[in-house]
């Protein structure tokens, strides 16, 4: 397992409302690592394995854990959204609360991978702006979004 940038109680401090109910529990450290493999480690490159060895702790604390605490929280929606076990896969209602539709927790998954992306954009600059002081990064380097596939007239296109 990889050295984790960012505990539970920091992702749910710095991408969740004080009035959202999550508990540590749900943010596991696979799910943890799942998102610094997924987001962060093709895109940091060289400079990563220094970050998970706790090197530029400044900086991870100011710019990495922002973006990864929004990059968990992307990752972690379907699973709040649904549960899976023995009765099959399933949408918890409980009482006095209506979930959410598809739509409206596409969009809200959506918003939180945006808001990571720019906490992650506002990462690059500071290294761009600071090379010096990061030998690892390459300041040509630039941040890839992952192409999403898109449906016309239900063909993937």
């Amino acid at each position: 397992m990889e050295n984790l940038l960012i505990t539970s109680a920091e992702v749910i401090e710095l991408a969740f409302s004080p009035h959202d109910r999550v508990s540590p529990v749900v943010m596991t450290d696979s799910r943890i690592e799942t998102a610094q493999l997924r987001f962060l480690k093709p895109v940091l490159k060289t400079l990563y394995p220094r970050l998970t060895e706790g090197e530029y702790a400044d900086f991870c604390t100011e710019y990495i854990k922002p973006a990864l605490a929004h990059f968990v929280k992307y990752h972690l929606f379907l699973s709040l959204a649904i549960r899976i076990g023995d009765d099959g896969i399933i949408r918890p209602q409980p009482t006095g609360t209506t979930p959410l539709d598809s739509e409206e927790v596409g969009r809200l998954r959506r918003e939180s991978r945006k808001t990571a992306y720019l906490l992650l954009e506002k990462a690059f600059d500071y290294l761009k702006d600071h090379a010096g002081d990061f030998p690892e990064f390459d300041p040509q380097a630039e941040i890839h979004r992952p192409a999403r596939p898109r449906m016309r007239g239900g063909i993937l296109i």
